[in-house]
């Protein structure tokens, strides 16, 4: 599978927050499931289930 880097802006204390609650570790293969998520809720109107 191909990769892309995603340039994201995110304000400071949303930062904070993700890096709180989400381990080191797992920040990548979160952020894929939400961006999974957020496609395939625009595709097939459902809403995403954590």
């Amino acid at each position: 599978m191909a990769t892309e880097q995603l340039l994201l802006r995110l304000p400071d204390d949303l930062v904070q927050r993700f890096k709180r609650t989400v381990p080191a570790r797992a920040r990548s293969a979160y952020v894929r499931a939400l961006l999974a998520c957020v496609s395939m809720t625009s595709w097939h109107g459902q809403v995403c289930q954590w």
